[in-house]
């Protein structure tokens, strides 16, 4: 009686071993499905559009076409909330918005973004030029990446105005990916290697790679006696003006105009902000000390003192763009002022996300600024001199 080959027992096994995998891997897969869908955090739930990039960290998933948060969500080819992008037309004003999931739209449909709204605002004015919105807004972005997104990617947009409205992320200390105390320029600048970023990007579609590293994490957190640093910002103050100022320079030299906006937020201002330093002082002493229950706690006291301390450095972050744009002699839209946390449960979802009035007012207020001071057609005539200088 012949006997199969050795060849056939290894497939036979391999098969075998794969489909016990995936039996004990699938109902796993199925639990963290469901319970990002129902109690996921909405941070956790971004990672679902999120792709890493070799070059700028992260960014969101090009051609997705599905929801987010429960709102349907379409993306291009480089997965910007905006129409498939043609070739530049020498007729035809284009108008970049710069900015992170605040402009992005996040909790928003596309059609009540403030640059959808100020499109249409736009495109109803009687004797302008043909005009086109692009809505560059990235969830998670910070000024660094911002800067580096333009370079790399959006100068062929050749827009005849560019709005810049980073912030919330500058003034954050952790990031979706790539985590680390160290500042943007530094942990994001590095390239990663394609391949590893493609396997990431392959393993990142299933939830249990997104749940249960969180979860090991949070465990971790509950029984360790580390001694934490105050981490660094994700881009401290001196950076971020940099930042702007690199762009602003940058877009003029592309014959745009610019408007600078700052961040509007519904986030407590309070003694809290100084508390905040205090507590991981606190927590890194008794963590040295062996006092790891304490430590912890002073850890935890700290991590809900955060929007307190936000709070305090966006204000410092939105004087840097009020100066940044009186040296660069940029116009600056104050949506600080125009959104106020006093108007918080009409204009914010939460305290960085405009709810669709505050998105509304935010439009009106662009609209406003940019026909009064006849940026779009000052810029148009500038940039047809020079393409056909071009010619």
């Amino acid at each position: 009686m012949s006997h199969p080959p050795w060849s056939w027992k290894l497939a036979s096994f391999s098969a075998g071993l794969i489909l016990s995998g995936l039996l004990c891997v699938l109902p796993l897969e199925l639990a963290c499905r469901y319970w990002l869908r129902h109690f996921g955090d909405p941070a956790e739930k971004a990672k679902a559009i999120l792709r890493l990039d070799a070059h700028l960290g992260w960014r969101q998933q090009a051609d997705f076409h599905g929801t987010f948060l429960g709102i349907p969500l379409d993306t291009n080819a480089i997965g910007l909330r905006a129409p498939a992008l043609r070739p530049a037309e020498a007729s035809v004003c284009r108008l970049l918005v710069l900015g992170p999931s605040s402009t992005f739209g996040w909790g928003v449909p596309e059609s009540e973004t403030y640059a959808k709204l100020l499109e249409g605002f736009l495109r109803s004015r009687k004797g302008g030029p043909p005009v086109e919105v692009i809505n560059a807004g990235e969830i998670g972005f910070s000024s660094w990446q911002g800067l580096e997104f333009y370079r790399r990617e959006l100068r062929g947009i050749r827009p005849c105005l560019t709005v810049i409205a980073y912030g919330a992320n500058d003034v954050d200390r952790y990031r979706f990916f790539f985590d680390s105390d160290a500042p943007d320029g530094s942990a994001l600048r590095e390239e990663r290697a394609p391949a590893a970023v493609w396997l990431h990007n392959m393993t990142a579609r299933l939830s249990l790679f997104q749940v249960l590293p969180r979860a090991l994490l949070r465990l971790g957190g509950r029984f360790s006696c580390g001694e934490p640093d105050i981490r660094s910002l994700r881009v401290p103050p001196q950076d971020y003006a940099e930042n702007l100022r690199q762009l602003v320079r940058q877009l003029r030299q592309d014959h745009s105009a610019v408007l600078l906006m700052t961040t509007a937020s519904a986030m407590p201002a309070g003694p809290g902000a100084a508390q905040c330093e205090d507590y991981y002082r606190l927590s890194r002493s008794l963590a040295a000390a062996r006092r790891c229950s304490e430590a912890r706690k002073a850890f935890a006291d700290a991590r809900r003192s955060e929007p307190y301390r936000i709070e305090k450095d966006l204000r410092l972050y939105n004087r840097l763009v009020r100066e940044v744009g009186e040296q660069e002699s940029a116009a600056v839209l104050d949506a600080a002022v125009l959104l106020t946390p006093e108007k918080a449960g009409r204009v914010f979802l939460d305290p960085i996300h405009p709810s669709p009035l505050g998105h509304a007012l935010i439009a009106r207020a662009l609209f406003k600024d940019i026909a009064g001071k006849g940026l779009l057609s000052a810029q148009l005539s500038s940039k047809e001199k020079n393409d056909a200088a071009a010619r």
